[in-house]
């Protein structure tokens, strides 16, 4: 679905001070963050219906690929990735160039997934490589014929499965709007664009889900921090100050790059957060491996009433019980 890997501007405030989380927050601050995260909630409710739907309805199964099905998988995407040729009038597109070889080799360095109908015919791909604590993924195909059925969710969301707590990274061309539209549902967003030539552009779009669960890629810090907007700096500096009642939170403050990845961080989450030393120190990934979740008073005192981030630790700790 996406046009190769040759290589919504929704935003979550994600509230982190410990004097807002907890039972003193007052009735406005909740009422602020009930609206922001229904509408958060609805859209990656439907996602999850749309992959939920598409299982009951059929008896499609995803599982590894092994070596005898890569010639069927690239037969595959010679035929799924036509329509992204159509495009751009243009059938020169690394997926219908790449050779057999060229996908084992991927095959070695990764997980190849297949998507099978009851005859066991191959109708449904998607690759994934991990490299320097990010996982890559690619080649996100549906056989023509099989399209508007969830698979591409399905798919998405297994290959998730054999990497948690990592960062996820893909992309597409800007013509991709399906593509782009599915990737935001299940919780990507855009931090980069590229252009190849006067036709084709890339976007780059990522998911982080930090060691408490909030996801890094929704926070306006890190967005503003992308994207170098000072007057965005301004703007959250200003929101943030208000919501949690101080002066301290200039927009020089307002930089950070996520939790797991390198650079400089938000000074709460650097200097005050008592999260990310607690799970490093026990080797885990993140509270969601941990037997006190549930009852954590760190854990509560940073996530509070974020029933998103919750949602993300459930999801994470169904996805490790179940190796």
């Amino acid at each position: 679905m996406a046009i190769g890997d040759s290589d919504s501007d929704r935003v979550e405030i994600v509230l982190v001070a410990p004097f807002v989380w907890g039972d003193n927050t007052d009735e406005q601050i909740k009422k602020k963050k009930m609206k922001i995260h229904s509408i958060e909630k609805n859209e990656q409710e439907e996602a999850l219906l749309l992959v939920n739907a598409s299982v009951a309805e059929d008896r499609t199964s995803i599982s590894k690929a092994n070596m005898e099905d890569l010639q069927e998988i690239l037969q595959l995407q010679y035929l799924a990735y036509q329509s992204e040729a159509a495009l751009f009038d243009n059938n020169d597109i690394p997926p219908l160039k790449q050779t057999l070889d060229e996908v084992i080799e991927e095959y070695h360095k990764g997980i190849i997934l297949k998507l099978e109908d009851t005859n066991r015919q191959i109708i449904g791909s998607i690759r994934a490589r991990e490299m320097e604590g990010a996982v890559y993924v690619g080649k996100l195909m549906v056989h023509p014929d099989h399209r508007h059925r969830g698979y591409g969710a399905r798919l998405l969301s297994e290959i998730e499965k054999y990497y948690p707590h990592k960062r996820y990274e893909l992309f597409t061309s800007t013509r991709s709007i399906d593509n782009i539209r599915l990737y935001q549902r299940l919780g990507y967003q855009e931090f980069d664009r590229k252009r190849v030539d006067a036709q084709l552009e890339f976007v780059y779009m990522d998911k982080m889900i930090g060691y408490c669960g909030i996801n890094c890629e929704k926070c306006e810090a890190r967005i503003a921090t992308v994207r170098d907007d000072n007057k965005m700096r301004e703007d959250v500096s200003r929101k943030w100050c208000e919501i949690f009642h101080t002066d301290i939170i200039t927009p020089d403050k307002i930089n950070c790059t996520g939790c797991r990845g390198n650079g400089v961080k938000y000074f709460f989450c650097s200097q005050m957060c008592e999260i990310k030393p607690c799970v490093t120190r026990k080797g885990y990934e993140s509270c969601a491996e941990c037997a006190e979740m549930d009852s954590c008073a760190k854990l509560a005192a940073e996530i509070g009433n974020n029933e998103k981030a919750k949602e993300n630790l459930r999801r994470i700790k169904a996805i490790h019980h179940g190796k």
